[in-house]
């Protein structure tokens, strides 16, 4: 079994690494949100799973409200990049965050999508688009950015 503080060192190490700068300097170089957002994120490129194969990981990136990286390995080369289904989108990514960042899920694939499956995924048995609606994973989604 794959440790999940290790998985987590190994996706942090793959983010560009942070550097001090001037106020002078960061206003040269400010960018977008997005665009520093979209710097952090490592691609998820393990092979599409087959429709109807189920599969779990822990949850090593959430790209968006509907999509997230399930870990089948300590490299972004084994991380199959999942978006769920309408029904169970959250509202925001702070809440797909707090119900599923670094912890186990298990999907079980739909069909393929351009990048990666769509799937439906569960969190010990719960429903992740359920999952993200309660009011305590709301109140900690308020605390991711």
């Amino acid at each position: 079994m794959i440790s999940i503080s290790w998985l987590l060192a190994a996706s942090l190490s793959a983010a560009a690494p942070v550097q001090a700068v001037s106020v002078d300097d960061a206003a040269r170089q400010a960018v977008s949100i997005s665009e520093a957002r979209h710097s952090i994120i490592a691609p998820c490129l393990a092979a599409k799973p087959v429709v109807g194969s189920e599969f779990s990981g822990p949850v090593l990136q959430v790209v968006d409200a509907q999509t997230l990286c399930v870990a089948l390995g300590t490299d972004p080369s084994q991380w199959v990049q999942v978006r769920l289904p309408r029904g169970q989108r959250a509202e925001t990514r702070g809440d797909l965050m707090a119900a599923s960042f670094a912890r186990n899920i298990t999907c079980r694939t739909l069909r393929r999508a351009q990048e990666g499956v769509i799937a439906a995924c569960a969190l010990d048995g719960e429903n992740v688009g359920r999952l993200t609606r309660t009011r305590a994973v709301k109140a900690a989604g308020l605390d991711w950015r």
